[in-house]
């Protein structure tokens, strides 16, 4: 029921937003019912709820509803919803292949450090995609912070924002592959800021267990003369929030206070928000 309510609103949101679009399906939803391959893997269905837009849906909808430009939707490798039942938005990304990422620069003594500068680069750009928008966006504090999950490749974390007033909770995990990392950005729904650590890994793992690599291409299907990322895991988890790592044990700014903006180039890192917030605004100011 909750999926059929969720085409109707994504037609209507369509016509509040832009008048002069009529067809039946603008957004190009339809079941998420089968194997779809992706570049680098594949995703299987395991909830009867799932929908899966088309490319150009994906990328119509991520520039009407959160801001993104027409240079973002080439990293749209997939956008489900409903893909789990803790998921509302669901985003899979096209591999960065930036090299086979080793974790020991995750036990140095002064990870918390530059995690916190992280931190400071996502306010700022969050500042600056608020302008884009015209909304309040801010980051306002972890709530789950930064966690590897060594024996099963992945990195995750969850985060609690505002728009214009509105908290959500958002969560952005990769898993590690042969050749770098896929990143996967969720907004959940039925999390808040004070569910447990647990459920949010549960909800991750959810997310993670439809994907499976090509043959070749898992973490561990790495072989000596494989290119390796030089800046680490903690380098990865820098790009994750716009920050350009210049090398282990020290991150350059790479929003406001670098001058640079992440997705001003590459666009990997953009801010999204749960759909159900939209709409709850857009009816909201129609009524």
């Amino acid at each position: 029921m909750m999926r059929k309510i969720l085409i109707v609103l994504l037609m209507t949101v369509s016509s509040v937003a832009l008048a002069a679009i009529t067809e039946d399906n603008p957004y190009d939803v339809s079941d998420f019912d089968k194997e779809i391959q992706l570049t680098s893997g594949s995703i299987y269905p395991n909830y009867s709820e799932a929908l899966q837009l088309g490319n150009e849906g994906a990328c119509k909808l991520t520039k009407e509803v959160w801001g993104w430009g027409d240079e973002n939707c080439p990293a749209i490798d997939k956008l489900l919803l409903y893909a789990a039942p803790n998921i509302d938005t669901l985003v899979i990304e096209t591999p960065r292949n930036i090299g086979y990422v080793e974790y020991d620069d995750w036990y140095m003594e002064n990870k918390d450090e530059y995690i916190a500068e992280i931190v400071e680069l996502i306010k700022a750009n969050y500042k600056v995609q608020s302008k884009r928008m015209n909304q309040e966006l801010e980051w306002i504090k972890w709530i789950v912070y930064p966690t590897l999950v060594e024996d099963k490749n992945y990195m995750y974390y969850a985060y609690l924002t505002s728009q214009d007033g509105v908290k959500n909770p958002v969560i952005e995990s990769m898993i590690y592959d042969r050749k770098g990392y896929i990143h996967f950005q969720i907004a959940p729904m039925n999390l808040t800021d004070s569910s447990s650590e647990i459920e949010y890994r549960s909800t991750v793992e959810s997310v993670l267990d439809i994907y499976t690599p090509d043959m070749g291409q898992r973490y561990a299907d790495f072989r000596t003369g494989d290119n390796i990322y030089k800046f680490g895991v903690m380098g990865s988890l820098a790009a994750l929030a716009g920050v350009s790592w210049k090398g282990k044990g020290k991150a350059a700014a790479a929003g406001i206070f670098g001058l640079i903006l992440v997705f001003a180039k590459k666009l990997w890192w953009l801010i999204f928000l749960p759909l159900v917030v939209l709409f709850k605004k857009l009816f909201r100011k129609k009524d």
